[in-house]
């Protein structure tokens, strides 16, 4: 509006309103560690599931084990 009264160019108006900073907010320390202990529990699953994914692709991989073998007696 202003810019159309004193003839600045639209590209060269740069208007300039006040805005206050939002402030925020800290959250709970309980808060806090709920997020924190979600974040882990999540991680352990992908671990777990991980770790299950690379013993079953093991297991296809490896022969299959037979008996285990027993210790001779040394006589």
């Amino acid at each position: 509006m202003l810019h159309k009264m004193y003839l600045v160019p639209a590209d060269e108006y740069h208007p300039h309103t006040k805005r206050g900073r939002r402030r925020r907010t800290k959250h709970h320390p309980h808060t806090e560690w709920i997020k924190l202990r979600t974040k882990h529990r999540e991680a352990e699953l992908r671990r777990n599931a991980r770790t299950k994914e690379i013993a079953d692709y093991m297991k296809q991989i490896l022969p299959a084990a037979t008996k285990p073998r027993t210790p001779t007696p040394d006589i």
